[in-house]
């Protein structure tokens, strides 16, 4: 949910508002196997000239949400998009199977949790994704760690 999230804020603060990139995306990820990880990145190109202020308005965007200024009507549109791409992923045998590897053999998770998806998007609240942020955003966290790759 903070994954779609960031990539609506993102898209509109940095890619519409600032006209600095062609394209903005974030994700955050859980990995429990081998042991519980929680990564945030947020991945951009634009003119090296423009790195710093750009990242600055991506930390400052990231600040917001962490501090819990959340745009209600964002995250509504997080939840729906959520939502359209789980329909439409359930359509594929693909990601069927793939469901099923991640769910019952790597986690040892029922495959029936895959059908509770629409429920529990609809029970992820603002509180939770703020909640989330705040503790990637943490320095005792690592921290925002910042990769600049520069064209020459």
């Amino acid at each position: 949910m903070l994954s779609e999230y960031l990539d609506i804020i993102m898209t509109d603060e940095i890619r519409e508002k600032l006209g600095g990139v062609y394209s903005i995306g974030a994700n955050v990820a859980v990995s429990p196997v081998p042991k519980g990880e929680l990564i945030m990145q947020v991945s951009f190109a634009c003119d090296p000239g423009r790195v710093q202020e750009l990242s600055d308005a991506v930390l400052f965007q990231l600040k917001q949400v962490a501090d819990n200024i959340i745009d209600p009507g964002n995250f509504a549109k997080a939840v729906e998009a959520l939502k359209k791409e789980w329909e439409i992923s359930m359509q594929s045998n693909s990601h069927i199977a793939q469901s099923f590897t991640n769910s019952s053999v790597l986690l040892n998770l029922p495959l029936s949790r895959l059908y509770n998806r629409p429920k529990d998007y609809d029970a992820v609240t603002m509180a939770d994704i703020r909640r989330i942020c705040a503790r990637l955003m943490q320095s005792d966290s690592n921290g925002p760690v910042k990769v600049v790759l520069l064209p020459e």
